[in-house]
C-alpha cells in the first residue's frame, strides 16, 4: 500500500499535505505581483491627479484593482507557505503569525479597496477623485505593512 502524502501538522486542525519547497515557492512568487501593482498603481494615480491626466488615471486604477486580485491569491497560497515553513522549523513562529495576521486583514482590505476602485473607476472629480487617491495610498500602506512584517520571516535555507 502506498504510503499517504498527507499527515497532521496539529491535532486541533485537519490533515494537510506535507510541505516541500513547491507551497513555499508558489507564495512567493505570487507575493511580489500585489506589492508592485499597488505601489505602481498609487504613484502613476497621483502622478495622474497632479497633471490632471484621466488616462493615466484610469491606468492606475487598473493596476490597483489587479493589485487586490492578486493580493487575495497571495493570501490563498500563504497557509501552505506556512506550513512549508513551520516543517523548515527554522523561524520564529511569533513573526509567522504576525506576518500572518496582516496578510489576513490586508487581503481582505486590499480586495475590498479594489472594488471600491472598480466602482468608481471613471470618477477623478470632486469627493470621488479624493477617494479613489485615497484608496490607492490605503492599499501602499497596507502593502508596506505587510512585506515588512513578512521580512522578518525567513523564508528558506
Amino acid at each position: 500500500m502506498a504510503r499517504s502524502r498527507l499527515r497532521p501538522y496539529h491535532p486541533a486542525r485537519a490533515w494537510y499535505p506535507e510541505p516541500d519547497s513547491t507551497t513555499m515557492t508558489t507564495h512567493l512568487f505570487i507575493v511580489h505581483f500585489p506589492v508592485s501593482l499597488i505601489l505602481a498603481g498609487v504613484i502613476i494615480d497621483l502622478v495622474g491627479a497632479a497633471v490632471g491626466d484621466s488616462s493615466a488615471r484610469g491606468w492606475a486604477g487598473r493596476l490597483l484593482i489587479a493589485g487586490g486580485f492578486f493580493a487575495f491569491l497571495a493570501f490563498g497560497t500563504g497557509e501552505g507557505a506556512k506550513f512549508a515553513a513551520l516543517a523548515s522549523q527554522e523561524l520564529d513562529a511569533q513573526l509567522l503569525t504576525r506576518h500572518e495576521e496582516w496578510g489576513s486583514i490586508g487581503a481582505w482590505a486590499l480586495l475590498i479597496l479594489a472594488f471600491l476602485r472598480a466602482i468608481w473607476r471613471n470618477r477623478f472629480d470632486g469627493a470621488h477623485g479624493w477617494l479613489n487617491a485615497g484608496i490607492g495610498v490605503v492599499g501602499a500602506a497596507l502593502v508596506v505593512v505587510i512585506t515588512l512584517s513578512g521580512t522578518l520571516v525567513r523564508h528558506g535555507p
